[in-house]
């Protein structure tokens, strides 16, 4: 049980706050290669996370965890997922099919935790960069022994730029808000109602039967109700827990939307087009920042304009994938039987201002 519990916080990201650092500790280096100039036609291979970075990275996200704990504070999942978890960018070879006592029962093949970390954790990835965008969007402020021409003339060189970039921020807006309501959903909706209904299997709750209802079941002769242990021992079966373990993954792998050989490999296109987007963003706020301190002899490779044009086409590409996803989640509704659709996620979601 308590292993099921450490796996549903840490390795699908039901503790927030294991995502957020987990992604601070390793987004920094990616973010730093994404500012070097000509990185937005570099190839998408180049600025991954190597190998040797990886232990790294998770061993100081479990010391900023255990600091915000305090000292008299003892959190006995947080000691279990530093012994249990680790991470690897290699896949382990796969796992053999386990034979069942009854020969005409085949178990299933268990679906591999890492999948279904690897998705959420780069949904959340790409979500809490675009968040960190507006920390840098603030205009400096004037220096004391400016006059007040220059006051003026740098107002209005902001205000230039701001209407220059309204599409740019619009566009990260709304890729933010997609992304915020797809993960909302997964966690509220989707891994909550499997993570309950896999406990109600692994650990059922014990009959609260009146005494007295079955005294005079007993009496009349009628009782053919099994005793709670004998029934927690057959829901408690290996194969039978087996079962629910795989269906468990399978359910949740389904509803977020990771089988759907439409919407997946369309996520993972808006994912790398925002970070391409992000990482121009950075790079243009940069360039305003130095051209701001008007240093003599400071010269930058291309022109503004291309620089901000680039980024504006990012941005189209961006707004046309949110599109398509939303054509597929409308499409998956409908495709879906009663219980299984997703107009939940669709209520929440208001995109109209793709055409902005």
């Amino acid at each position: 049980m308590e292993t099921i519990h450490v796996l549903r916080e840490f390795f699908f990201l039901g503790r927030g706050e294991f995502a957020l650092n987990l992604i601070e500790q390793s987004s920094e280096r990616v973010r730093n290669r994404w500012r070097r100039p000509g990185a937005m036609k570099a190839p998408l291979s180049g600025v991954i996370i190597k190998e040797g970075e990886v232990s790294t990275i998770l061993t100081r996200t479990w010391g900023v965890l255990s600091s915000l704990q305090g000292e008299e504070v003892i959190d006995e999942r947080l000691d279990t997922a530093r012994d249990l978890l680790y991470l690897s960018l290699y896949k382990p070879p796969p796992a053999s099919t386990t034979p069942s006592k009854n020969p005409r029962r085949k178990l299933p093949r268990s679906i591999k935790y890492d999948e279904i970390f690897s998705y959420l954790i780069s949904v959340r990835k790409t979500q809490s960069r675009l968040q960190s965008l507006w920390q840098g969007r603030r205009n400096p402020p004037p220096q004391d022994n400016v006059s007040k021409e220059d006051r003026a003339r740098r107002k209005t060189l902001f205000r230039s730029r701001e209407a220059k970039e309204r599409k740019i921020w619009a566009t990260a807006s709304v890729a933010i808000f997609f992304l915020e309501t797809l993960v909302s959903y997964w966690q509220g909706e989707v891994m909550e109602s499997a993570f309950k209904t896999l406990i109600e299997v692994v650990a059922p709750q014990k009959s609260n039967t009146d005494p007295s209802i079955a005294e005079n079941e007993n009496e009349d002769g009628g009782n053919t109700r099994q005793e709670p242990n004998q029934q927690q021992k057959q829901q408690q079966d290996p194969e039978s827990l087996m079962l629910a373990h795989h269906e468990y993954l399978t359910t949740i792998k389904h509803n977020l939307f990771m089988s759907d050989i439409v919407f997946a490999p369309l996520i993972k296109k808006l994912l790398q087009e925002c970070d391409v987007m992000a990482g121009g963003i950075e790079r243009l706020r940069q360039r305003y920042a130095i051209q701001d301190l008007e240093i003599e002899g400071v010269n930058f490779v291309g022109d503004e304009g291309e620089a901000r044009g680039e980024v504006l086409q990012r941005c189209k590409d961006v707004v046309q994938l949110l599109k398509q996803l939303m054509g597929r989640l409308h499409r998956i509704d409908e495709e879906r039987e009663e219980g299984a659709k997703v107009d939940r996620l669709l209520m929440r979601m208001d995109l109209g201002n793709l055409e902005a």
